[in-house]
């Protein structure tokens, strides 16, 4: 095979002319097609990005609400259990109080039983003797 510079160059316009034709081609009826759907790809994903941005910023919104109300609520069930405490040991108080007072009256009673008891065995004794 001879390969002349004839031959070179008419390769050479034949393939460069081709290359034209096909860059022609592409850009009258295929460049609009690519460019608009990369272009909406692009948007999609900006779109998409921002979507995520905002439901990120959203999320950390309500967890630190949830963070507050839980705050709020363990303080709230401590004041709870702190009064809850307060008001067990002021009962606690108060029943062992009432039982002292019971078990003072309970002795109380047998010595004032006995005690009767015995003026009236005295009474008895005193009338025998009398008569």
């Amino acid at each position: 095979m001879d390969l002349t510079i004839s031959t070179i160059i008419g390769d050479f316009i034949l393939i460069a002319g081709s290359f034209l034709l096909l860059i022609f081609l592409v850009k009258k009826y295929a460049w609009g097609n690519i460019t608009s759907v990369l272009d909406e790809r692009a948007e999609k994903i900006s779109s998409d990005i921002d979507g995520a941005e905002e439901a990120r910023k959203k999320a950390e919104e309500l967890a630190s609400k949830r963070e507050a109300e839980l705050a709020g609520s363990r303080t709230e069930a401590k004041t709870i259990i702190e009064n809850a405490k307060e008001t067990a040991e002021k009962s606690k108080a108060d029943i062992l109080a009432e039982a002292k007072l019971e078990a003072g009256r309970l002795k109380e009673k047998p010595t004032k039983k006995l005690l009767k008891i015995k003026l009236k065995l005295y009474k008895v004794l005193r009338e025998m003797w009398q008569t």
